[in-house]
């Protein structure tokens, strides 16, 4: 009986070290890519992704919370454009947004 106990503690000791040593050795960054292709021409993409407004279309941010309360100021698509958005849910929150530079393409 003595040997099983001694066996087993020896494997488990030899678990935690191998487990030990892994934590050190293995990577501490790591990296996640995802690629999209747009098939629209440079320009029209551009004209698009320039308006803020058109991220209550796609952002995940209105899917999370459909009572969220959106404001602006400014033209929207131009420089100094203000959008601004309140919510009560955690994930969501508030904030804003200000379009400081635009580089046409």
């Amino acid at each position: 009986m003595k040997k099983v106990l001694i066996a087993v503690l020896g494997l488990i000791i030899l678990v935690v070290v191998v487990l030990g040593v892994l934590v050190f050795v293995s990577p501490t960054d790591f990296k996640v890519q995802r690629d999209i292709i747009v098939d629209k021409p440079r320009s029209e993409v551009f004209d698009y992704v320039k308006m803020l407004k058109n991220q209550a279309e796609w952002g995940p941010w209105i899917k999370k919370d459909p009572k969220i309360r959106l404001s602006s100021s400014g033209t929207d698509g131009q420089v100094g454009y203000i959008s601004r958005w309140e919510s009560e849910n955690d994930e969501v929150g508030y904030g804003e947004q200000e379009i400081k530079k635009l580089v046409d393409g």
